[in-house]
């Protein structure tokens, strides 16, 4: 399978002796439940309940490690500040000095023979291991489903089998120069960051600063059974996520919208039914049958498989 290559990262390490603590208290995953190699995908909320940031969290023999889309580590680091009094843990930024690609498992083992992953304790655990001094590869929910190539695919379906499963590898601009050309990887074809967003945008995946930002609440994001726990006690902004829950009134959320259409619709065109507006496009992909694929916003009135709206230029757009 294809190496592909990633648009830039948030990085940024929350390191001390009670950052699992600090953090726990900042975001709707149990991080205290976190082991060694362990991973959860979380959203920080605010007071409000609002996303100040979204990624995975791994646990480090010291602390915790954010992953991300780019531009959040100065809200995040900034949010555990203010909510850090006595307690040790700091945030340490590394996004500057990180680049990473998405690599299924066959390939990785190519230059890593002994890289075999432990299988994830649940649905929703994810898992890192080092893979040298410098490297260490990443269980994502980027790909969970369906790999780039058959993007156009959106039914459910069985992930892939342990050899096709993508793993983020992760490391300094320069280890991952050297490791990107082994001989080993010589005949790998490599696809650009293109293929990423079109991987996520299939698996439904939202990225920060572009299908979501500190407007939204946890839920609109359709990740409650991924990245919340409603049973994991007390945090900032939980009173919020628990009423919302428990009166199920989300008034919008993020879908996954089949386009029909000429040309590609541009981030945030707006769709319509019945006279209103009922969804708001915010990540739009091209697959490799020629059409196009979107996650955008929908109104309570257009959240099922099925739904139709228009846009402007003859767009047509179902949610599936």
């Amino acid at each position: 399978m294809p190496i592909i290559q990633l648009p830039a990262l948030t990085l940024l390490d929350i390191i001390g002796a009670d950052a699992a603590r600090v953090v726990n208290n900042l975001c709707t995953a149990p991080v205290l439940q976190l082991l060694a190699g362990d991973g959860y995908e979380a959203f920080f909320t605010d007071v409000r309940g609002k996303t100040l940031g979204h990624g995975c969290l791994y646990a480090l023999p010291n602390g915790l490690r954010l992953i991300g889309a780019d531009g959040q580590a100065a809200a995040v680091a900034a949010h555990v500040d203010r909510y850090t009094i006595r307690e040790d843990a700091a945030p340490v930024d590394r996004s500057g000095e990180t680049s990473g690609v998405l690599v299924d498992t066959a390939t990785l083992r190519q230059t890593h023979p002994q890289f075999f992953p432990a299988e994830p304790r649940s649905p929703t655990t994810l898992a890192w291991s080092p893979l040298d001094d410098d490297l260490a590869a990443y269980r994502v929910p980027w790909a969970a489903d369906q790999p780039p190539w058959t993007a156009e695919q959106t039914s459910s379906q069985a992930g892939p089998d342990a050899d096709e499963e993508l793993w983020l590898v992760a490391g300094p601009p320069t280890a991952m120069s050297t490791w990107l050309a082994d001989d080993r990887l010589a005949s790998t074809p490599r696809l650009d960051e293109t293929h990423f967003h079109r991987l996520r945008v299939a698996n439904r995946f939202p990225w920060y600063g572009v299908d979501l930002d500190d407007r939204h609440l946890p839920q609109e994001l359709s990740r409650d059974a991924a990245a919340i726990s409603f049973t994991k006690g007390c945090y900032l902004g939980q009173e919020t996520v628990a009423r919302l829950d428990a009166r199920g009134q989300v008034q919008k959320k993020l879908v996954l919208w089949r386009i029909a259409a000429e040309r590609p619709p541009e981030p945030n065109t707006e769709l319509t039914a019945d006279g209103r507006v009922v969804g708001r496009l915010t990540s739009v992909v091209t697959t490799d049958n020629g059409g196009f694929l979107a996650l955008g916003f929908a109104r309570r009135s257009h959240f099922d498989r099925g739904a139709t709206a228009s846009g402007a230029d003859g767009i047509i757009a179902e949610v599936v």
